[in-house]
């Protein structure tokens, strides 16, 4: 596991670095630039966020804030997409529930179970990858970075020995997901719309059962705390990325 979140926390920092430097060349000095993020501010991704905002903010000479918005104070990734649209944010951490709601062309790297190995992954993802920045682009996003951070698993309150083992729980999903909610319903299960920041109440209140993240994912949010059982069978890439708005990028 602590090799896992190295990884994690170095492909976070190149990637958010890369999209600093590249803000910093834009002629932005002077300015507050406010990144929003659903991962807890003590997780690995936060700690993160905090290191890079307080480096480039002394690197600049106090002439770049970045201001980090952590543990979905600023909503849920739809939350997140609106506000930056209104410029009330400039950017966002999204994972690929957040990009699926701007594109539907996300699908290609998300469908449950439909890849089985990182070399698939990689295979996918440089083929899909223009067409998936043309749409966010065409959405007035700029795709900063990307990081793969291993694989998304199932979790359950209960004992699960296989997928079929899942078909009798209430299955958590992005409410801005309906592709991937019928996705589901095909495969048999009784998928829930819970936006990810509500999945820890709706844990404790037997609204939902179980649910599928990254296990760094399960234990930063504290949902591993609950549903301590995970199935061994990687479900999808757990693809992240740093969007930026255009209005900012292209300054």
């Amino acid at each position: 596991m602590r090799n896992y979140q190295q990884k994690i926390k170095s492909n976070i920092f190149i990637m958010a670095v890369f999209a600093i430097m590249l803000l910093g060349g834009g002629q932005l000095f002077g300015q507050t630039i406010r990144i929003a993020s659903m991962a807890p501010q003590d997780s690995p991704w936060g700690r993160t966020l905090n290191r890079i905002a307080a480096e480039w903010h002394e690197i600049s000479g106090g002439r770049i804030t970045l201001q980090i918005y952590h543990g979905g104070v600023a909503g849920n990734e739809a939350d997140v997409l609106r506000k930056i649209k209104i410029n009330q944010l400039q950017g966002g951490v999204l994972t690929s529930s957040g990009m699926n709601s701007v594109t539907n062309k996300m699908l290609a790297l998300s469908i449950p179970m439909q890849m089985r190995s990182k070399e698939e992954f990689l295979y996918v993802f440089d083929h899909v990858r223009p067409q998936l920045e043309a749409s966010l682009r065409e959405e007035r996003l700029h795709v900063a970075g990307w990081t793969f951070g291993g694989w998304v698993y199932f979790f359950s309150r209960d004992p699960i020995e296989s997928p079929e083992s899942l078909r009798g729980s209430k299955l958590s999903v992005t409410p801005t997901e309906p592709d991937m909610q019928r996705a589901f319903q095909l495969m048999g299960y009784s998928p829930v719309p819970i936006s990810t920041n509500e999945i820890l109440t709706a844990l404790n209140s037997g609204m939902v059962d179980s649910f599928f993240t990254s296990p760094l994912a399960a234990a930063s949010f504290q949902f591993f705390a609950i549903a301590n059982n995970m199935l061994n069978i990687p479900v999808a890439p757990f693809l992240g990325s740093v969007v930026i708005s255009t209005r900012v990028w292209d300054r």
